[in-house]
């Protein structure tokens, strides 16, 4: 190894140090004040507060990331189906995949009666779950569900269903 390699190397250990240190002094016991209890009727910090809102949008960029992919094994699924004799496909999906047939008709009907709303259900960061039970609705129940998430409503898998 050169001695530039070696410099980067080390260059590149010290960023991540620096960035562990910076993680560390941001943690959760050093947001808290010296006063503040475990009380959870407690005010928090406005420190602590903006903490926590960016830790939700952390979240909910994830769970988008979450419903884009049930989208995209929808449609790599519905792909393998169309390709082999579909007496086939139940067989191939458990040894070649490790999913239920159940489970990959639940990814091919989100990807083939969802994807004209796969913009505004990534936007609301819909779970795997709910684009499940939202997939047996039909167009009216689906598109109440998208109102609903468009003013601003959190709806639980029961109340899709």
């Amino acid at each position: 190894m050169n001695d530039t390699t070696k410099t980067t190397i080390k260059s590149a250990r010290d960023t991540k140090q620096n960035a562990c240190l910076k993680a560390n002094a941001e943690s959760p016991s050093t947001l808290r004040t010296a006063g503040q209890t475990d009380n959870p009727d407690e005010a928090l910090s406005s420190e602590v507060e903006e903490r926590l809102s960016e830790i939700v949008t952390r979240i909910t960029s994830l769970h988008r990331r979450s419903t884009a992919q049930v989208f995209e094994l929808g449609s790599c699924l519905a792909e393998a189906k169309a390709v082999q004799p579909e007496k086939r496909f139940g067989r191939w999906v458990k040894e070649a995949c490790g999913y239920t047939v159940r489970s990959a008709w639940n990814f091919i009907s989100v990807h083939e009666r969802l994807n004209p709303h796969r913009e505004k259900l990534e936007e609301h960061a819909v779970g795997s779950t709910a684009l499940f039970a939202l997939a047996t609705g039909n167009t009216d129940q689906i598109t109440d569900v998208i109102d609903q998430l468009d003013a601003g409503k959190r709806l639980t898998v029961a109340e899709i269903k």
